[in-house]
């Protein structure tokens, strides 16, 4: 087993007081008040936290080096208000770790600080972890290094270049992952490498649930027009 991927997730806190004021203004049962407030704020909330943070943990989770493991192929980072389970939980692979954390400081945040605010929670949990499994700590280092040097910009190409039927012109599909969405455009080079021209394609959530149905394979139609 190898990890594949580190998420950070906004565990939902309940307050009563707001269930039973919504209980009272809807004149409904409690079950009922509590299934309204959820989908009101938290489902929603917790959605946007993970999108938030999900341009930072799946760079992260890209260039981490493959590391094996005996149990462990996902690590899962509660953020919460304060810690109240210390151990390192084990759900059928998937490693829970509870970081204190202030959301709406967070929420507040402009993007860039966002990412570094993402980058050191992660870095912090994922290393608490490293050190209690006895884990090689190098290839996690190499990862976290890897995003600094980047300024956190998590540009990545889909696949590999290919080359139209005459090999005069390349394309290749870029996408730039940032914390509001990710953009995926077609870049086309000539022989030396130069750009000719970029061509949006998709403007998405930055999730991979809901961007990943736009990569598929690029593929030239004719020695000017490419599909994808």
């Amino acid at each position: 087993m190898s990890i594949r991927d580190v998420s950070l997730e906004l565990p939902e806190i309940y307050y009563p007081a707001r269930v039973e004021e919504i209980m009272e203004r809807e004149n409904i049962s409690y079950e009922e008040a509590y299934r309204l407030y959820y989908q009101q704020t938290w489902k929603w909330e917790r959605r946007q936290f993970s999108n938030d943070t999900r341009c930072i943990a799946s760079f992260f989770a890209r260039v981490l080096p493959k590391v094996k493991t005996a149990d462990c192929r996902k690590i899962v980072i509660e953020c919460v208000p304060k810690v109240t389970q210390g151990d390192i939980l084990n759900f059928s692979g998937v490693y829970a770790i509870q970081r204190e954390f202030d959301y709406d400081a967070f929420k507040c945040l402009p993007d860039y600080d966002k990412k570094v605010a993402t980058f050191e929670m992660m870095k912090g949990s994922v290393l608490k972890v490293v050190e209690r499994m006895k884990w090689d700590p190098q290839p996690f280092h190499e990862a976290f290094n890897h995003i600094v040097n980047a300024d956190y910009k998590n540009v990545w190409v889909w696949r590999k270049k290919v080359f139209n039927p005459s090999k005069t012109v390349s394309a290749e599909v870029r996408c730039v992952h940032e914390v509001k969405d990710i953009t995926i455009r077609i870049v086309f080079r000539d022989r030396s490498g130069n750009v000719i021209s970029q061509v949006p394609v998709v403007v998405e959530i930055p999730n991979e649930w809901m961007y990943a149905r736009h990569l598929g394979k690029l593929v030239w139609v004719s020695d000017t027009e490419v599909a994808g």
